[in-house]
């Protein structure tokens, strides 16, 4: 099984530096798993950086796991470790993985998705909306009047 370098960028606001930094981590995963289980085989060797957000679909749907690879956005659940190695712009092939950088950092690779995404996602309003009460209301007023 190949070698891959992680190296993330850490941020610990509660260290009172509030500074961050740079920590290499190694992951022994095939080419074909995500940078994602390279996250979370470090972390789960206690190595703790913090995941991105509610990373948990892994399905590249949600973007909770959207991070910085080799300084582009990407999801980490849909980029290959084998891939990014490859596109790596450092001379070692490490990967090099960061927060997001439109939203605020809360800690390692965990940012603020509240302040930005999530209050533009529920402004958006529907193409199609529904007249009345939803379904599931009104079989539940029937089910309770019999």
């Amino acid at each position: 099984m190949p070698d891959y370098t992680l190296r993330i960028r850490r941020f610990d606001p509660e260290s009172g530096k509030g500074r961050r930094f740079w920590q290499d981590f190694k992951v022994d995963l095939e080419p074909e798993r995500s940078v994602l289980d390279g996250i979370l085989q470090v972390k789960g060797r206690g190595g703790r950086p913090r995941s991105p957000s509610a990373a948990r679909a892994r399905a590249a749907i949600c973007g909770s796991c959207g991070v910085r690879i080799n300084g582009k956005s990407s999801l980490a659940c849909n980029t290959k470790l084998g891939t990014a190695s490859e596109l790596s712009q450092r001379d070692d092939g490490s990967i090099v993985v960061e927060p997001m950088g439109n939203m605020p950092v809360i800690k390692d690779l965990v940012v603020d998705m509240d302040a930005v995404h999530w209050k533009k996602v529920q402004r958006v309003t529907p193409w199609l909306l529904p007249e009345g009460d939803p379904p599931g209301a009104r079989v539940r007023r029937r089910a309770a009047s019999r």
